[in-house]
């Protein structure tokens, strides 16, 4: 009996290896085809989540970008809206820096701030040299701002109509302009990030 049995057991082995190869054939597998649409849709899927990743960066780079140019703007904003338009001595006679007025700290009246050659100020942090702005509330400059910068255009105006630019010293209506500029370290030049622009009455 054991024989026999050892037998059996042997040619039912050997009766199911050809049912088991051809189960194995009909197995059914991913062509070609599908395994390129798949690999397409899932690239396709994997680079609109960079897309978007990189969508909010900017905006987020955007959004610090214009709240450190607003908190600039307002700083300088604050320093020159207690100032009077014109010195308190030499009145229209004298446009930009009195004699002795060397920097920011120094200025006491609003046509200082155009410069001596009535073209502006500029104050700014270059990457590369040293810093001359942007200035504070109290004509300091504001540490670690490389790439910032302000400008400051100080001009006569017609008083029934601001948009009119006078000559210097022609007109008691001044309008005051500060525009401030970011530029990257590798940009190849800076951007106006905001501006702001308001008319003296003092």
């Amino acid at each position: 009996m054991p024989i026999l049995t050892t037998t059996c057991t042997r040619r039912r082995a050997g009766n199911d290896a050809p049912a088991r190869a051809a189960a194995r054939r009909a197995r059914p597998a991913f062509t070609l085809l599908e395994t390129a649409l798949a690999t397409v849709i899932l690239g396709t899927g994997v680079l609109a989540i960079v897309q978007a990743q990189q969508y909010f960066y900017h905006q987020n780079a955007w959004s610090t970008q214009t709240s450190t140019a607003t908190f600039i703007a307002s700083e300088l904003r604050e320093l020159l809206h207690r100032m009077p338009r014109h010195d308190p001595i030499t009145g229209l006679d004298a446009w930009g820096p009195e004699t002795g007025e060397a920097g920011p700290e120094d200025y006491d009246d609003l046509d200082d701030f155009d410069g001596s050659d009535s073209a502006g100020t500029t104050w700014e942090a270059p990457w590369l040299g040293e810093a001359t702005g942007p200035i504070d509330s109290r004509g300091r400059v504001i540490l670690d701002m490389q790439g910032w910068s302000q400008t400051i255009e100080v001009v006569n105006v017609e008083p029934m109509s601001i948009w009119t630019e006078l000559g210097d010293g022609t007109s008691d209506m001044v309008r005051v302009t500060v525009t401030i500029f970011y530029q990257g370290e590798f940009d190849a030049e800076q951007d106006e990030v905001t501006s702001l622009t308001w008319i003296s009455r003092r």
